[in-house]
């Protein structure tokens, strides 16, 4: 696994350096699907330009809410439509895609799109099938952004899941990681924040061995994150 040095930034600004991975901070809740071949071709051309991995902001693809990343080559090299839908911003999109993990240069890699970062059980499917870094993007109205909101998404699953996960969204961004990985033993690496550019240093093996000598995910019962694993891929 190699150290994560990620940039979360607003889309297409150039990237504080050193960076090795940029999130997007997008102000709409998805581009629309009309325009979403011209924008990834544009994230492509970015991620080349810039020799990054890059999430970039929620996308619409046929008919579903989808987050990806792009390789330094300009490839798309994972993609996940939401297993839930956002019934305030997305009302007619449909749900239900099962969680994927990807292989990449940080290691075994889920994709966490919109809300489904509040699902315990999306994210224990992610963490099951061996998942070591979650990338979760999301889309705030500004009435719904607080503390115990947040804590009860990036915050809550990266201590129950022993996983460090960096999240995004259209109001800001944080990195949050297993409690005893964390300097100050506070479960963040990146505090919440509003202000972008940010960056952020994540050693994905810290929280990896967090997880080793807790002996977490052995003891989860696999059977029920199984049956929900199966209704997430119906």
């Amino acid at each position: 696994m190699s150290k994560i040095s990620a940039c979360f930034s607003y889309s297409f600004v150039k990237p504080k350096q050193p960076a090795n991975l940029v999130m997007f901070c997008e102000t709409r809740p998805a581009i629309p699907e009309e325009e979403g071949a011209e924008y990834l071709k544009k994230c492509a051309q970015y991620a080349r330009h810039s020799r990054v991995y890059l999430v970039p902001g929620l996308f619409i693809l046929r008919e579903r809410l989808c987050s990806c990343l792009i390789s330094p080559e300009g490839k798309v090299i994972a993609l996940q439509k939401a297993s839930y839908p956002n019934l305030l911003q997305h009302p007619n999109l449909g749900g239900g895609e099962k969680i994927h993990v990807f292989d990449s240069e940080f290691g075994r890699i889920a994709l966490l799109v919109d809300v489904d970062i509040f699902h315990p059980e999306a994210v224990r499917c992610a963490a099951m099938q061996g998942a070591e870094v979650l990338f979760a993007t999301q889309y705030f109205d500004l009435y719904d952004l607080t503390l115990p909101r947040l804590r009860s998404g990036c915050w809550a699953m990266a201590q129950e899941h022993q996983l460090p996960i960096l999240m995004v969204s259209n109001q800001n961004c944080c990195v949050c990681a297993p409690a005893p990985a964390t300097s100050d033993k506070d479960g963040y690496i990146l505090p919440p924040t509003a202000e972008f550019p940010a960056l952020a240093t994540v050693y994905p093996h810290k929280s990896a061995k967090v997880r080793q000598q807790s002996g977490l995910l052995p003891s989860l019962n696999a059977e029920f994150c199984a049956r929900y694993s199966a209704q997430l891929g119906r």
